[in-house]
């Protein structure tokens, strides 16, 4: 059965309370991706609160304007106020003594969508009506591009109003585990490269008895929650949804470079950064190069799906939607199976990646590749002198020897880094072999498994390598 979860917004809660207790008006929009948790992270902030929370609708002005007074009637304990305008509104609202408190309108870009000319009526309202008081007007919606062009942008009636914002992102790793206590931490990493943090996503694997049946029935069946997902946001989110949708297909098809990417989705290379750059905005595909190459426009630059949710739809799902349609699951689900591990060991480097990041501490961290050699993930942390080289495998089987001296190789072909002090990290899911294991004890090689990972995020996990420098 769906069971709602509120896991993971400390952070945000507290900013909220942090910008509530500001002398003034407060003007401040929230915005995220469809289901990353908005509304519950508002309805919990305003428990306790004295404030109004309303839902906006794509029904029209004055529809919303009539709705909007009846929640506020009920919110406040006032008569209902009648208003032919947001203006005439917020202005009753104001003189009944609602002076101190929230106001929340949640999905705001539904109002902007019928009628533009709402943002410089809410221009006149922080201005003229509200900017006396110590309310809070939060302004939330889930299309991140009208959010931040209409509201955020430059252009808008409401730019420089606003106290801050919240981008609420998808809840961390560590934190899954709130969702879905029962799972280990293999299962746990499985379900985070399918769906990422996003709680609602999550929420679909509470569903079913194993992460196979939520598969099965919410991705690869034609009813399925998780099925058109991912068209149904690029949809709401842009103009031409069908032509990004070739380019994320193209790009999960394993062309990377702009060239092919542009040649794959039947599109010309002159207009591709168009289309890339909106989709590194959503924060769906990301731009990488050499972690050594700090040139911002290098063309050694390649494009990845960075959203795990997209990647997994882009991989698995859009390629067999004949088979879907024709409710024949089985035949994702066994593609599935038989590249699960390839697939594993890419979301594990960027994982391992952030492992780097948060617990070690190095501000710089990406892959490194030349002609055809390549290193899953590198950490450069000039500052205090040292540099660590990092093979991630996702695979059942233990490492051996082999592996270890091939990373020392690799390593010994990365220029620039003469300097610095050289650590090498080896991740392993299956585990170590034995020869690998006294290998990696004589050289002072940091060895990690999913038990050790768990620790990390635990907080339990300390190892003399790289923590002492």
């Amino acid at each position: 059965m769906y069971v709602r979860k509120f896991i993971n917004r400390e952070n945000e809660i507290s900013v909220l309370e942090k910008y509530l207790r500001r002398d003034g008006f407060k003007l401040l929009p929230i915005y995220g991706r469809r289901r990353i948790g908005k509304t519950a992270l508002i309805k919990r902030f305003l428990e306790g609160q004295k404030g109004i929370y309303y839902l906006c609708s794509s029904s029209g002005t004055r529809k919303n304007i009539g709705q909007l007074s009846m929640e506020i009637s009920q919110s406040c304990g006032i008569p209902r106020l009648h208003a032919e305008s947001f203006r005439e509104l917020f202005s009753g609202l104001v003189e009944s003594g609602f002076r101190d408190g929230v106001i929340a309108l949640d999905e705001f870009p539904y109002l902007i969508q019928k009628d533009p000319s709402l943002l410089s009526e809410f221009q006149y309202i922080t201005d003229e009506i509200l900017a006396d008081t110590n309310l809070m007007l939060i302004l939330c919606g889930s299309s991140i591009g009208l959010m931040e062009n209409f509201v955020l942008g430059e252009r808008s009636p409401l730019f420089g109003r606003r106290v801050g914002q919240l981008n609420i992102k998808p809840i961390d790793h560590e934190h899954i585990s709130g969702f879905l206590p029962d799972l280990d931490i293999k299962d746990r990493m499985i379900v985070d490269s399918i769906v990422g943090g996003v709680p609602r996503y999550l929420h679909e694997f509470q569903e079913h008895d194993s992460i196979d049946d939520t598969l099965k029935w919410s991705f690869f069946s034609s009813d399925g929650y998780l099925y058109r997902e991912a068209f149904l946001i690029l949809r709401d989110e842009l103009r031409e949804p069908d032509t990004y949708m070739n380019i994320l297909e193209a790009i999960a098809a394993g062309n990377t470079r702009m060239t092919r990417i542009a040649d794959a989705s039947y599109l010309q290379a002159k207009d591709m950064p168009k289309y890339l750059r909106v989709l590194m905005q959503l924060d769906i595909i990301q731009r990488i190069h050499p972690v050594t190459e700090l040139r911002p426009n290098t063309k050694k630059s390649i494009y990845r799906i960075k959203d795990n949710y997209f990647r997994f739809w882009f991989r698995f799902v859009q390629p067999d939607r004949t088979h879907i349609e024709f409710q024949r699951p089985d035949v994702p689900l066994d593609r599935f199976k038989a590249e699960r591990n390839e697939y594993l060991g890419q979301f594990l480097e960027d994982h391992v990646a952030n492992i780097l990041r948060s617990h070690y501490s190095f501000p710089r961290v990406g892959r490194w590749w030349y002609k055809g050699d390549e290193i899953d993930v590198v950490g450069i942390d000039e500052q205090r002198k040292r540099v660590v080289f990092c093979e991630v495998k996702w695979r059942n089987r233990r490492i051996g020897p082999k592996v270890i001296e091939d990373l020392i190789s690799r390593s010994d072909l990365v220029r620039g880094l003469e300097d610095l002090d050289r650590y090498h990290m080896v991740v392993s899911m299956g585990g170590f072999t034995d020869g690998a294991m006294r290998i990696m004890e004589d050289e002072k090689i940091v060895h990690l498994t999913l038990k050790e990972i768990e620790e990390i995020h635990d907080g339990k996990y300390n190892d003399q390598i790289l923590t002492k420098v």
